[in-house]
């Protein structure tokens, strides 16, 4: 009689499957501590969330219209401006995140909650494939895992509806990419080089950002040395990021991006340009060196410079040397130092903008330090994350109290009478039929009762909005309804609803049948 092997036993578990079973439970917890933080700290749960500021209002919204149209739903546009690729109907950004979550809308469906789960989800796979493809031991297991937990911003913005944990998804990613690069030191597989540099491609198509990374894949990936490598980093780094800005410029609606605003100052003239660049760079400072920020942007400010200082300190003290110690403080310096640089040039400092972006790139380099056996420097970011635990939970409790708040008899009341008066109609002659236009300061948690499939496009100023208007629907407030009617040539609007202090309409100008 054959004998049966050890693991055949009853009751016996393969040790492949415990240590998948492990992992995922690891990679699950930041969604674990967001459900915990809701019911302990918050007195509530994630089923109470709506999303409220325009921002996060605009991406569960489109993730809606994915989920519901495709790529066949209305324009999400500013002034009605459509993407030079016009068959692509989402905003700024791209539809990139937009059909990442909304394919994941169709498993899970997509309350306004919902954002919520699919986050964590993101973070699981991505922490997921980390641990199991890196075969951490459990001393440098937990750091890791110690460091992303306590990195504030990946709880802060779990609980939201924002693309930031997308984004700290392929931060955790790229830390795997950059690891194999920095060790094996030039002498990467081909198969492994080009997918890393489809995967930067990518995830800077998401977020341009992630175009700082191409200088340090290049320049440590490559096995030249001296001048020809460093002429030949930055010929690659500088058509990369040329394909990343055009690829945003095509499938991205235009005029509402500071990246794109900044550098079409310099199409003006050089002047104009430098002048716009001087000022908005002298704005930004102040803002980054601001003592009244809050304290978890003043944390994120503070580890961000420490470590860009001990990289100079570390290329200066070898510089001659190759070797890999030279090389990781090149990528901490080139990372960290280029997103400073960066959102001062490019971004919005003083919002929380540079705080969410840098948050991601702190992430990847601590993730780094990590899995590069710096232990007292990731050990000194963890304690360093653990002493402002208080100022996270105030500043947690503040972030989403607004999202648990919102008056849900008042968006019910409105969900009905929009979802009554505005219809998706698949077969529109245009997509400009099922989308609506209003002035950004109705742009808040009452959209998310607009149905799927119609796109929400919006003005600053009624005075400059270009006319005809090209949407089919129109929600506006009585004053700027006014100023609208004052121009030439006057709109022709019918009246379907009436809300508080916000009416909807059909805008005949469209030439659009009803509904559709």
């Amino acid at each position: 009689m054959a004998s049966s092997a050890p693991n055949s036993r009853p009751g016996a578990v393969s040790r492949p499957i415990v240590r998948i079973l492990t992992t995922a439970l690891i990679a699950l917890a930041p969604l674990a501590a967001t459900l915990a933080l809701a019911r302990l700290h918050l007195r509530t749960n994630i089923t109470q969330f709506v999303p409220y500021f325009n921002d996060e209002v605009g991406y569960w919204h489109q993730v809606l219209t994915f989920k519901t149209a495709g790529f066949n739903g209305g324009y999400y546009s500013l002034n009605e401006w459509p993407p030079m690729a016009s068959f692509l109907h989402y905003d700024t950004f791209g539809p990139w995140y937009p059909m990442l979550y909304g394919a994941a809308a169709v498993l899970v469906g997509w309350e306004p909650y919902s954002g919520i789960i699919v986050n964590g989800l993101a973070l699981a796979v991505a922490l997921f494939t980390f641990y199991l493809l890196l075969r951490l031991p459990p001393r440098r297991a937990l750091l890791a895992g110690g460091f992303t937990l306590t990195s504030w911003p990946v709880l802060l913005f779990l609980f939201s509806n924002m693309q930031e944990s997308l984004q700290q998804a392929f931060a955790i990613g790229t830390a795997i990419l950059f690891y194999a690069v920095i060790t094996r030191r030039g002498r990467l597989p081909a198969a492994l080089y080009r997918g890393g540099l489809a995967w930067l491609l990518a995830i800077a198509i998401t977020r341009p950002a992630w175009a700082l990374l191409f200088l340090p894949y290049f320049g440590l990936a490559s096995r030249r040395r001296g001048w020809g490598r460093l002429i030949m980093t930055l010929l690659q780094s500088t058509l990369a990021v040329g394909v990343v800005l055009l690829a945003g410029m095509i499938t991205g609606a235009p005029g509402n991006n500071s990246i794109y605003k900044t550098i079409g100052s310099f199409t003006i003239s050089p002047d104009i340009g430098v002048r716009y660049l001087l000022a908005y760079v002298s704005g930004n400072l102040a803002a980054f060196f601001n003592p009244r920020k809050p304290l978890l942007d003043w944390l994120q400010t503070v580890q961000t410079l420490v470590l860009i200082a001990g990289a100079l300190i570390v290329l200066w003290r070898r510089r001659g040397a190759a070797d890999g110690i030279r090389d990781e403080a090149a990528f901490h310096a080139l990372n960290l130092g280029g997103i400073v640089a960066a959102s001062q040039a490019l971004y919005i400092v003083g919002t929380g903008g540079d705080y969410r972006v840098t948050g991601a790139h702190l992430l990847l380099s601590g993730l780094l330090l990590v899995l590069c056996r710096r232990d007292r420097v990731a050990l000194a970011l963890l304690a360093s994350n653990l002493v402002f635990f208080p100022a996270f939970l105030d500043h947690y409790a503040a972030a989403a109290r607004p999202a648990l708040t919102a008056d849900r008899a008042a968006l019910t009341e409105f969900r009905a009478a929009a979802h009554q008066a505005v219809r998706y109609d698949p077969h529109a002659a245009s997509a400009w039929c099922n989308t609506l236009i209003l002035p950004i300061p109705l742009y808040d948690e009452r959209l998310t009762g607009i149905p799927g499939g119609i796109g929400l496009s919006f003005f600053v100023d009624a005075d400059e909005v270009p006319l005809p208007l090209k949407s089919q629907y129109l929600l506006t407030d009585p004053v700027t309804a006014e100023r609208l009617l004052r121009r030439q040539p006057r709109p022709r609007l019918e009246l379907l609803a009436e809300q508080p202090a916000a009416a909807l309409y059909r805008n005949l100008d469209a030439n659009c049948a009803p509904g559709g």
